[in-house]
């Protein structure tokens, strides 16, 4: 599978709970996004720039990454690895508890695998895959 195709997939499975939740769709004016600071933002984008890049956590400390930051934002705090760190382990707790609650409301089967690959880092890795079967359309 490609990356662009997970990651549609991803957007698209994010706009369908973002509906069922009654959150309104986002507006595309095709212009710049427009983001406001806040320190959980900060966070939030830094955890998942490190899961979609495959970068350490570390990575925070690195100096060229807090002079690129003071110069956006002058006087910003940087959490610390540590932290990104606890927030990852906080969003994939938490997302494993939402993912219990979707697949138990609609009471339907689904599918385990057992999914092993090699990351760019040289390292194996193992995954855990679930699949299930909604509406006619197979989920992942």
């Amino acid at each position: 599978m490609k990356t662009s195709n997970g990651t549609h997939t991803l957007l698209t499975k994010a706009r369908v709970c973002d509906r069922e939740r009654g959150l309104p769709l986002e507006q595309n004016t095709g212009g710049p996004l427009q983001l406001r600071y806040s320190p959980a933002g900060h966070r939030a984008v830094l955890v998942l720039r490190c899961a979609s890049s495959f970068r350490p956590f570390h990575f925070v400390n690195d100096h060229w990454y807090k002079v690129e930051v003071e110069m956006l934002r002058p006087g910003t705090t940087i959490p610390s690895a540590s932290t990104l760190s606890r927030d990852t382990k906080l969003l994939y707790e938490n997302g494993a508890v939402q993912l219990q609650r979707y697949l138990l409301k609609r009471n339907l089967p689904f599918h385990l695998m057992q999914d092993g690959w090699s990351s760019p880092l040289g390292t194996s890795e193992l995954g855990l895959v679930i699949q299930w079967y909604d509406g006619g359309i197979l989920h992942k």
